[in-house]
């Protein structure tokens, strides 16, 4: 143990010792009763607030809802559709990267490759969009409850 954390310690335990007296428990008791804390009252003419989990959030109200829950599904619906576009596109560049690979013809090297990018770059886009639809799906349930 450090000298520094040993002097500290020793500090924080002095320091709330020595503002007690010798006998300290027949001085106060532990529990005061309610009349000693204050009561809160509203002055004239105020208006009383609701109580603070009684308060809707803005844009939670009944009118918003049917907006929310269509976009709550639209992000389903264009997470799931985007993600099969997405494996399908993965797997055909799969198969055109494995034909690159096989092939031995300099022409047919290019266009393969050629493809191969194209279909890997379609691909990518297609899960960004299901990335954008899983989260236009999180903040419609986060703000729609």
């Amino acid at each position: 143990m450090s000298p520094r954390l040993a002097l500290l310690g020793s500090l924080l335990a002095v320091g709330a010792l020595a503002g007690q007296t010798a006998d300290s428990s027949d001085r106060a008791p532990l529990a005061l009763p309610p009349e000693y804390f204050p009561v809160w009252s509203l002055p004239p003419g105020a208006v009383p607030l609701p109580a603070a989990d009684t308060l809707a959030l803005p844009g939670t109200d009944s009118r918003q809802r049917p907006r929310l829950k269509s976009a709550r599904w639209l992000g389903v619906g264009a997470a799931a559709l985007f993600s099969v576009l997405a494996y399908q596109t993965y797997q055909q560049a799969d198969a055109a990267y494995r034909a690159y690979r096989r092939s031995a013809n300099p022409t047919e090297l290019d266009a393969l490759f050629k493809e191969t990018k194209r279909l890997d770059r379609r691909a990518g886009w297609y899960y960004a969009g299901a990335e954008a639809g899983l989260v236009l799906a999180t903040v419609s349930v986060v703000l729609g409850r």
